[in-house]
């Protein structure tokens, strides 16, 4: 699994409301973040902490998530899903309030998000009493388990994927998930589940042996020019070549 540190906010004593500016995330959407609070003095101190994203880093800025209002000394941990490609933190403080504190964290790069799940793998009465944080767990784990089969032909971490990508993790999430509930992997849905959970894991096997070609998926290979034109140096001084 990629992961890459972030900082929204180094850890300083702060007595007003402020919004950072844009952080890139690239294709790493996925952000475990912690809250940490050090100092506070006020009356009736309050910090609200929130993360917001935007697809160009320059508008259209929609809330992502929040913390739980802080009151005291606090670490708070939360993850982030389905980001889109640019995040920043809004922290808001009550007049008169000074907080010490950071939002610290790291980006993650997973193939799917718990709405992918409910989309593509599970229906809902499957995802009755599983949480967000649950489907989280399983999308980072099973995108590490799909790397280890991309890594054999790919350059990783991966800079873009195909929506084949997406459901073949979201399988593999939904198979862990329903294991770890328990089920009947013989019967009716149950058995479609371990039947999607077998394709996936022989989809990432045909990658990986290079009979399946892994179309849509950009590596860290550096392109090749296409110009077949001749390379020339040129110099104003003799040399004497």
């Amino acid at each position: 699994m990629y992961t890459t540190p972030i900082v929204l906010l180094a850890s300083a004593a702060r007595t007003a409301s402020l919004i950072t500016a844009a952080l890139d995330l690239k294709p790493q959407t996925t952000l475990e973040l912690v809250l940490d609070v050090t100092a506070v003095s006020g009356l009736t101190p309050t910090l609200a902490v929130s993360i917001e994203m935007s697809s160009d880093g320059v508008g259209g800025w929609l809330s992502a998530g929040t913390f739980v209002p802080a009151i005291g000394l606090v670490s708070q941990e939360k993850t982030f899903s389905g980001l889109r490609r640019y995040v920043r933190a809004r922290a808001d403080l009550s007049l008169g309030a000074s907080f010490t504190f950071s939002v610290l964290g790291q980006s993650v790069l997973v193939y799917g998000t718990p709405d992918d799940i409910r989309a593509l793998a599970l229906p809902p009465e499957a995802l009755a009493d599983i949480t967000d944080l649950l489907m989280e767990q399983a999308l980072q784990k099973d995108s590490a388990v799909a790397d280890g089969y991309l890594a054999r032909v790919l350059t990783l971490p991966l800079l873009a994927w195909s929506a084949d990508l997406t459901a073949r993790v979201c399988d593999l999430a939904a198979y862990r998930l329903m294991k770890r509930r328990g089920f009947d992997p013989e019967q009716g849905a149950d058995k479609l589940i371990v039947k999607a959970y077998d394709d996936a894991i022989a989809w990432f096997k045909g990658i990986a042996a290079g009979s399946i070609e892994p179309v849509g998926m950009v590596d860290q290979t550096p392109e090749e020019s296409d110009s077949s034109e001749e390379v020339y140096i040129v110099t104003e001084l003799e040399r004497g070549w």
